[in-house]
């Protein structure tokens, strides 16, 4: 599963929700950060390395965040 979260808003209630029900149903998932060109850079990379701390008490998530943009193309 994959779980796409809005870099410039991070973790809102509805998606920690949903990793709980992810984590309840014994699902595997990885998250990936959307509209990063969005956010500054420098703040991109304090969420990510924020969130991968964060996500190690989620047992179903992968232990790396990815960075994506659509509009420049990356990730």
């Amino acid at each position: 599963v994959v779980v796409l979260i809005d870099s410039r808003h991070g973790i809102m209630p509805a998606d920690a929700q949903a990793l709980n029900f992810l984590d309840d149903h014994r699902a595997a998932y990885v998250i990936v950060l959307t509209k990063t060109d969005k956010t500054k850079q420098d703040a991109c990379r304090k969420l990510v390395l924020d969130l991968e701390k964060n996500i190690r008490s989620y047992k179903g998530a992968f232990p790396k965040v990815y960075a994506t943009s659509a509009d420049k193309g990356y990730g």
